[in-house]
């Protein structure tokens, strides 16, 4: 064997190994944090020796991964916080991929360190949002958090926080990439603005009917009948009489008579002279056009 495949053999076996623990610490700590306590104090009590374990009497845990997962789950769960240890092993799990399938491609390991970094300070950005969160933080997250929290202050500590996570984010999902998620993002956010707007102009109130520039006036009818001053009788207007007031009717003159147009009379058919002692026209009968007859010039005029 020589020295390239006795490192690719070395290479195969750190990354099964590190998938393998990897995957059963997870399953281990993903209990919850009572039950890994719980199951810790029944082992503690057990006082187990060497030989006890040897032999297999161990005592029954709820544990999936049995006593083994219960005693390093216990500990990575109160030196780096169930977060922080999820993270880890994901991370873990990783670099076991990596070193199986994609060894030769460096930017993966690059992109792997940056989820480990991400994972860590988005933790202190819960512990600084969150409070509560603080109580399940290990022992390593609080330390680092507790100097950052000292020297930086909650707002410095989350600025901090928050820039490390955006930058390995950028890292890890490359530039060009978020560039694409953000430009996206906007297209849908403006999509559904105008979609917004064209659904309340829809359900909108109806637009109102613009009046006529000119209006119309009111013609008002004055009451044939009009009251008196008094109250107590009816005045009648003539409407006969005149607008200046008169009661004098009007006369009947030939002018009023007369109507406005005057009459067109129509052309008479003009009627012209008959000539007299003019012979009336006989006409001829047929077997006269069938003979030939010698004519003369007034027989030629009559026909």
């Amino acid at each position: 064997m020589n020295k390239t495949d006795r490192s690719d053999f070395w290479r195969v076996l750190l990354g099964v190994f590190l998938l393998i623990i990897s995957l059963l610490f997870i399953f281990a700590i993903s209990v919850d944090l009572n039950t890994i306590i719980s199951d810790y104090s029944i082992l503690k009590d057990s006082q187990l020796s060497f030989l006890d374990i040897l032999k297999l009497d161990i005592p029954q845990v709820v544990n999936p991964i049995g006593p083994f997962g219960v005693f390093f789950g216990f500990w990575l769960i109160i030196i780096f916080g169930k977060f922080l240890s999820i993270s880890l092993l994901l991370t873990t799990a990783l670099l076991g991929l990596f070193s199986l399938f994609f060894y030769k491609d460096k930017s993966i390991l690059n992109k792997i360190f940056s989820f480990l970094f991400f994972s860590f300070f988005f933790n202190l950005v819960l512990f600084t949002i969150w409070e509560q969160s603080i109580i399940h933080a290990g022992y390593v997250p609080w330390l680092i958090y507790s100097f950052l929290l000292k020297v930086f202050g909650r707002i410095g500590t989350l600025l901090i926080s928050l820039i490390i996570v955006f930058t390995n984010l950028v890292i890890i999902f490359e530039i060009e990439n978020v560039k694409k998620f953000f430009v996206l993002c906007f297209k849908i956010l403006l999509s559904f603005f105008k979609l917004l707007l064209i659904t309340f102009r829809k359900s909108g109130l109806k637009p109102e009917v613009p009046q006529s520039r000119t209006k119309k006036k009111k013609i008002i009818a004055k009451p044939l009948i009009t009251p008196s001053k008094k109250g107590k009788s009816l005045n009648i207007v003539d409407h006969t009489s005149m607008s200046d007031g008169n009661n004098t009717k009007p006369e009947n003159t030939e002018s009023s008579r007369q109507p406005k147009f005057k009459r067109i009379e129509p052309v008479k058919k003009q009627e012209f002279p008959v000539e007299e002692n003019k012979p009336e026209y006989k006409k001829p009968e047929i077997n006269d056009f069938l003979e030939s007859v010698l004519t003369t010039k007034k027989d030629r005029e009559e026909i």
